[in-house]
């Protein structure tokens, strides 16, 4: 979250990266069942409306961007979110899933929140699961650790169709990564 902060000079980029990293302490901190446990509609809503609501500097994007802070550039990849639950849905080994696919994003996000922990997520044949699925993917890949969440779905759960997507996302993943390294 960092290279947020290194974005530009502006003060109010460094204003959210600092944001940020203490939403991200206070998530890991939270204790399981406290009512000030962070939810998903809690970052991706509020949180997420109040950085698009803040004044930046006019000129921010007429200067220089350093180099380490191009991964701030990549965004999330919402075109790829259909295909990426339908693999998923369609290689579920058991009802367990989508509870197996939150405790490895709970590992794995930046921000872990609530609503999306084993214990919180439906079983598959449970209502709300779709929903659940919906959240937990968008989440993920907001959060930027999709490569991560889909390598570590395919080890626990070996399938030729997880491994088609693995390598399609990181093709994607790495064409942008040329693209913003041909920035620098």
């Amino acid at each position: 979250m960092r290279a947020f902060g290194y974005l530009t000079l502006d003060h109010a980029f460094t204003d959210v990266a600092q944001e940020l990293d203490e939403l991200a302490e206070r998530a890991r901190t939270a204790r399981p069942g406290s009512p000030d446990d962070l939810r998903s509609h809690d970052v991706l809503g509020r949180f997420a409306g109040r950085i698009a609501r803040r004044r930046y500097e006019a000129d921010v994007l007429l200067r220089p961007i350093r180099p380490d802070a191009l991964t701030a550039l990549r965004g999330d990849n919402p075109e790829l979110r259909p295909a990426i639950r339908k693999v998923l849905h369609d290689v579920a080994p058991d009802d367990a899933w989508l509870k197996s696919l939150g405790e490895l994003a709970t590992a794995l996000l930046p921000i872990p929140v609530a609503d999306l922990r084993p214990d919180a997520l439906p079983l598959l044949s449970e209502s709300g699961a779709r929903s659940a699925f919906v959240t937990l993917v968008e989440y993920v890949d907001r959060s930027r650790v999709m490569s991560c969440f889909l390598s570590g779905a395919r080890q626990r759960h070996p399938d030729p169709r997880l491994d088609a997507l693995v390598r399609g996302f990181d093709r994607w993943d790495d064409a942008h990564r040329t693209l913003l390294e041909g920035l620098g």
